[in-house]
């Protein structure tokens, strides 16, 4: 298992309502929200659903994952490193807020990897790679990151083992006592690591 150093770095969140869209622009209200190459990881009622933003639309995995649409959605997240929007259902009504970093000498957060699913990659059209895990059966298709991704992953390469991490900021609020606990998330990028 791999040790990671964590560095405390000088950030609270900055969390702000975000206005929701009128009946039937969902789709236009989202790309309102975007800048260009942000991620979407949106969680509806039949899977997971992976995409990206770019100046020509929002683009998914639609041969791995299910169509995103809005009448089986029940949360999504639009992010890139400066922000994160989080959309999701209460019921019948939508709520979306957007999280972003302000620095605050007397404030802490720190950055996690969190390994992802998938032992196997296949290129997929749009420049998605599906990661398989052989072992659980497990699929899904991750949007276009900086590495590239081809064959199997999880095998030793020399000392390290390669996989597909999505990075996390986690921000701490420290109590009474002086104990620190994560208080609020938010989903930063997609990235290989070595892993083991």
């Amino acid at each position: 298992m791999t040790t990671y150093q964590r560095t405390i770095i000088p950030y609270r969140p900055r969390v702000i309502d975000v206005d929701m869209w009128q009946q039937d622009k969902f789709y236009d209200w989202l790309m309102a929200q975007a800048t260009d190459r942000m991620y979407v990881l949106a969680h509806a009622i039949d899977g997971v659903i992976w995409g990206q933003v770019t100046q020509e639309g929002i683009f998914t995995s639609d041969m791995v994952s299910p169509d995103l649409k809005l009448e089986t959605l029940m949360q999504l997240r639009l992010f890139n490193h400066q922000h994160e929007i989080r959309l999701w259902r209460i019921d019948e009504d939508w709520r979306a807020i957007k999280i972003a970093d302000e620095e605050d000498e007397y404030a802490a957060a720190i950055d996690e990897p969190q390994l992802l699913w998938g032992t196997h990659a296949t290129p997929k059209d749009n420049g998605f790679t599906q990661l398989e895990d052989g072992s659980q059966g497990l699929i899904h298709a991750i949007p276009p990151i900086d590495q590239p991704l081809d064959g199997m992953l999880g095998l030793r390469d020399k000392e390290a083992i390669q996989r597909v991490y999505l990075h996390v900021r986690h921000y701490l609020t420290e109590d009474a006592m002086g104990v620190n606990s994560i208080t609020m998330s938010r989903l930063l990028g997609l990235g290989v690591e070595n892993y083991g």
